[in-house]
């Protein structure tokens, strides 16, 4: 079954077929409202982020057709600039890390 992790219905009937006529609501969590973080590092907008399962790396993607990867820095906030490649004659549509964060898929 899916379900909205916000949602508002009882989780004991999720069992049972939700009445689709039936007021439902939901609170989603609250996005930031000002720029917490600043990335420079490509020419062009950026169009996809993925961060590593184990949230220490940052992998971006641009209209500039680069991908950059991010260290997340250990001593305080931010992320340094690990890797950047630039092989690629179209901008890229997609990244998803490997299950052990060794490897990035990008299409």
């Amino acid at each position: 079954h899916f379900h909205c992790l916000y949602s508002d219905l009882d989780p004991t009937l999720m069992s049972q077929v939700p009445c689709l006529v039936q007021n439902y609501s939901y609170s989603p969590p609250p996005l930031p409202t000002h720029c917490v973080r600043r990335l420079d590092h490509h020419r062009d907008e950026v169009w996809f982020a993925s961060i590593s399962h184990d949230g220490r790396l940052l992998a971006t993607s641009s209209k500039d057709e680069s991908i950059v990867i991010w260290e997340r820095n250990p001593s305080g906030p931010g992320f340094n600039v690990t890797e950047v490649l630039l092989a690629y004659s179209e901008s890229c549509s997609a990244l998803a890390w490997s299950p052990d964060d060794q490897q990035l898929l990008s299409a």
